[in-house]
């Protein structure tokens, strides 16, 4: 991880997301699931099946949430149609300010306090999802450059740890979760036609554009989920 001291791209010592490179993004280690995909892009190689998943997915393993429904928080990607993914981002992107505001209004302990070592705080699920805004940012400036991209992994508990997010006022990240939803709503309307078909490989493995994208919207579906019923209690 680079010095947040010194981050030229996000611009802020409480936050330090990995900086993109020519041909690569970053996304939280094992949040994609994968099946077998044949990638029509592909110079060479083979696609493999991860072993997967972390510590903040408890939806399971499979294809949950990316191709068949999430039995836990019962989202349902068939719904998404591919020209509303963007507009899905930006309309979760709301609903984590909206959790925060009432969160800051009620003097919610899990607001900047984590409620157990093992489950995040509103605010660094809220960072967290940032981070996952900007890696589709990411994603599609290669898709648009035309690029063979490479996405690093990224352990998303090492993360947040290290970004510190309950430093960061309720006020802020309010303001920048909101923004994150709107750059990446705005990089995904961008896109060309069948630019989401365009293939990149996480850890080696490919996927498509919209598959990953698809994974993304879930993981904030859910943890959005997870940050109302902190925000609850």
């Amino acid at each position: 991880m680079p010095d947040p001291e010194r981050c030229e791209r996000c611009r802020n010592t409480s936050r330090c997301a990995p900086p993109i490179r020519r041909s690569g993004a970053f996304l939280p280690t094992g949040a994609v699931p994968f099946g077998r995909i044949d990638p029509p892009n592909a110079r060479s190689g083979k696609d493999r099946r991860p072993s997967g998943g972390y510590s903040r997915n408890r939806y399971g393993s499979g294809m949950q949430g990316v191709t068949e429904v999430c039995r836990e928080c019962e989202f349902d990607p068939r719904e998404v149609a591919d020209d509303q993914l963007g507009p899905e981002l930006w309309r979760l992107a709301t609903g984590y300010e909206a959790v925060i505001a009432d969160g800051s209004a009620r003097n919610c302990p899990a607001l900047s306090s984590r409620p157990s070592p093992e489950t995040w705080s509103i605010l660094e699920y809220t960072g967290h999802i940032e981070f996952i805004y900007d890696s589709v940012g990411q994603m599609c400036d290669i898709a648009a450059a035309d690029e063979l991209g490479a996405i690093d992994g990224v352990d998303p508990d090492e993360h947040v740890d290290n970004a510190c997010f309950n430093d960061v006022g309720a006020s802020e990240m309010s303001t920048r979760i909101r923004d994150a939803g709107e750059r990446a709503r705005a990089a995904l309307e961008d896109l060309d036609r069948g630019a989401l078909d365009w293939m990149l490989a996480f850890n080696g493995n490919p996927a498509p554009l919209r598959l990953l994208t698809v994974a993304m919207v879930h993981e904030s579906h859910h943890h959005l989920r997870d940050i109302t019923e902190l925000a609850a209690r």
